[in-house]
């Protein structure tokens, strides 16, 4: 990772250089440089395996610029943001300078950017020197860690003991462990014209997210552990998700119906993580919305609500009315009824299936008669479920009967043969 002084002196220098832009008000910049190290933990114990493996790690980092600019009027403001990835040089910040003046939109409602409270700063020095500085043999070595704090759940449990009286028959039952063990590296440099002295933090988190199996009785259980320091982090996420394993076996499915649940940690935090804070996010909409200056205001007078769609069944909506237009004898009607039909007035690479909305499939039903659906120009989609040969005048739909303009040796051609799959002619074929 970047060291913290480099990531100081970038911040330092990208204010250095928004506060010579005469365009810009104020600004703020921001200096991240973020690892990530994982290992799997994949232990079987009736198929041969590592138990961990691919220990890999992942740096990034980069210069974001959040800018206040002046307009030519000098009384309308804008703000906008834009950010560099991989370059925290001066480049870099000229880069995002460029992406936020693109971006940079009106907005009535914005006053300043963020500003000093006055109050001294509490939190120092909280994150694990040891995780910021984490060797890949100790990233190996945690993971097996919580491997065999699982395996030995599984060795000395009674109930596994009762299923097979031989300990060296356990790994007959499929014994499964797996999940990763990952370590978070967080480090930051943010500095702004209402905060000119550079401000830093470091930050350290190490997670641990196991499930384990006893395949021959389909029994499974999980179970995570999470820490801020090495020191704090244990293999408890390998007993836990052993315990639930065992615990599971012999289960029954309950009954379809409504009942009082507790969650567990690691359910709660899924809710939390997926569904209650992506919906506490506020994102500012772009100038000219209605929701524009409606900060407070209950949306649509309380009116929004939400319904699952419906689906009709077949043939619910009428077929579109044929084109009547005065003057024209019933052949020519008849003849723009059946261009519409075929598609023959689209151009040759649109001259594809069309959408009948007057005929909507329902997934799973069959067409009605189990006969044959008129798709497109000299072409039909025909069931496989009939019975080969000709078919009785009345298994086609009342629109077929009315197509007369298809020959009857070209029909004749067709009888006593395999059920056609074709749909269309020359490149346009479907076959089964």
């Amino acid at each position: 990772m970047i060291p913290l002084s480099d990531l100081k002196k970038a911040a330092t220098e990208g204010l250095a250089f928004l506060k010579q832009q005469d365009d810009v008000e104020e600004a703020e910049v921001f200096v991240s440089s973020n690892g990530v190290l994982l290992t799997r933990l994949n232990y079987t114990s009736h198929i041969p395996c590592n138990g961990v493996e691919e220990p890999k790690s992942l740096v990034n980092y980069g210069v974001g610029v959040q800018a206040v600019l002046r307009s030519g009027d000098g009384e309308t403001r804008k703000a906008g943001f834009g950010s560099e990835p991989s370059d925290i040089s001066l480049d870099g910040v000229r880069s995002a300078l460029d992406k936020a003046r693109k971006g940079a939109v009106a907005d009535p409602e914005f006053t300043t950017l963020a500003r000093p409270t006055g109050e001294q700063r509490t939190l120092f020095d909280y994150h694990d020197p040891n995780l910021m500085e984490m060797k890949d043999a100790d990233l190996v070595n945690t993971g097996w860690q919580v491997v065999n704090a699982g395996l030995r759940i599984f060795e000395t449990s009674e109930s596994l003991m009762s299923l097979d009286d031989r300990p060296e028959k356990l790994a007959d039952l499929g014994i499964i462990v797996g999940g990763d063990v990952t370590i978070l590296e967080e480090r930051m440099a943010i500095a702004s014209h209402a905060m000119p002295e550079v401000q830093t933090d470091e930050s350290t988190l190490i997670m641990s997210f196991i499930t384990s199996m006893v395949e021959r009785e389909e029994s499974k259980g999980s179970g995570y552990a999470a820490s801020t320091t090495l020191s704090g982090f244990t293999d408890e996420a390998g007993k836990e998700a052993a315990r639930n394993a065992i615990a599971g076996i012999g289960g029954v499915r309950a009954p379809t119906g409504d009942y009082r649940v507790v969650f567990g940690r690691e359910a709660v935090m899924e809710i939390l993580h997926y569904i209650i804070v992506p919906g506490l996010e506020i994102a500012a909409p772009p100038a000219g919305r209605r929701s524009e200056g409606q900060a407070g205001r209950r949306p649509e007078g309380g009116r929004v609500s939400a319904r699952p769609a419906q689906r009709l069944p077949l043939r619910a909506r009428r077929r579109p009315p044929l084109q009547r237009t005065a003057g024209n004898p019933p052949d020519e009607r008849r003849r723009s009824r059946r261009h519409r039909i075929n598609g023959s007035h689209l151009p040759a690479r649109r001259q594809r299936s069309l959408h009948r909305p007057h005929l909507v499939h329902v997934s799973g039903q069959r067409p009605a008669r189990r006969g044959l659906h008129r798709h497109r120009r000299r072409g039909f989609l025909r069931n496989q479920g009939r019975q080969a040969g000709r078919a009785d005048q009345a298994e086609y739909a009342a629109h077929q009967r009315e197509c007369a303009h298809f020959s009857e040796r070209r029909h004749r051609r067709r009888e006593g043969g395999q059920a056609d799959t074709r749909l269309g002619r020359r490149r346009n074929r479907l076959r089964s």
